[in-house]
């Protein structure tokens, strides 16, 4: 999704972002609506209820906060630099936890925790390509990743629902919201007359970030609610290598080696921060570290 995202931004010069989100959350509404119609899926997923919508608002609006701010990210910044920062929220996440739900926050978690602020800030003041603005909304799309998750693991056991059905509202909940963005921001003549976004090759490519971001939802609220929500961000971490690798090679990123070696020594941040969760679940469970 992130690289997809990423092509979105960079290759076209259009700046309706709203809309390109607003499209992505219609291909997941339509896929779900599919779905019900052909039995795929437990029947009624896709029926709208005033009261579960008001219920679901909340995590709705964490949700399009979420994908807004990863968006605006990727315009800004490059695929690397995303993937480091992404770890960030793992930071953000613990410290929730802990505010919230009074998880115990281990020696070897917070030492994790300042190695990759430490590798990402030292990375960041190496970018060539640096953009404040970026940053901003990358910082930004941590905070509302967090909120999003530690959210989500309360509301999926007090609402009720069918994962497909979450899936539909909170992606039935967006289109409003960012259908208003985007006329506010003009966004509906900026694609009127950018004949770059009437080919095939972007409408193929829109198509794709749908069907990649229905999944992604699918399978991010099934985790959530099958596990904690550090676990969540834990396994998460492990795609950041070859994302930044990928990432870095589709789109001829340019990186200093210093900036290279204090990505190397996020990542290493963020493996730490695993082996220590997963060492800590272990002992929990009474198996062997």
């Amino acid at each position: 999704m992130v690289l997809t995202n990423k092509a979105l931004a960079s290759q076209y010069d259009a700046d309706i972002d709203f809309l390109v989100i607003a499209f992505q959350s219609l291909c997941a509404v339509v896929l779900v609506l599919t779905c019900d119609t052909l039995g795929f899926i437990q029947h009624g997923s896709a029926k709208f209820d005033p009261g579960v919508a008001l219920q679901w608002l909340p995590v709705n609006l964490f949700f399009v906060s979420m994908l807004s701010t990863g968006f605006l990210s990727l315009r800004y910044l490059n695929v690397p630099m995303v993937t480091i920062f992404k770890n960030l929220t793992n930071v953000v996440i613990m410290w929730g936890e802990r505010s919230l739900y009074g998880a115990h926050v281990s020696l070897g978690a917070i030492l994790a925790c300042a190695i990759m602020i430490l590798g990402a800030v030292l990375a960041a003041a190496n970018d060539i390509t640096f953009s404040g603005i970026g940053y901003f909304w990358m910082l930004s799309n941590c905070v509302c990743c967090a909120g999003y998750v530690l959210y989500m693991k309360h509301a999926t056991k007090t609402v009720r629902l069918p994962k497909f059905a979450m899936v539909f509202y909170n992606n039935l909940l967006s289109l409003p919201i960012l259908l208003a963005g985007a006329a506010v921001r003009g966004e509906y003549t900026t694609f009127l007359w950018s004949e770059d976004l009437h080919t095939a090759a972007y409408v193929s490519l829109s198509l794709y970030a749908g069907l990649v971001g229905f999944a992604l939802n699918l399978a991010t609220l099934w985790c959530v609610s099958n596990n904690s929500a550090t676990t969540y961000s834990v396994v998460g971490a492990m795609n950041k290598i070859p994302l930044a690798v990928v990432g870095w090679l589709l789109f001829r990123t340019p990186i200093t080696q210093k900036a290279l070696i204090f990505l190397s020594l996020s990542m290493c941040g963020g493996f730490l921060y695993t082996y220590t969760k997963l060492r800590e679940a272990n002992q929990a469970a009474g198996l062997p570290r």
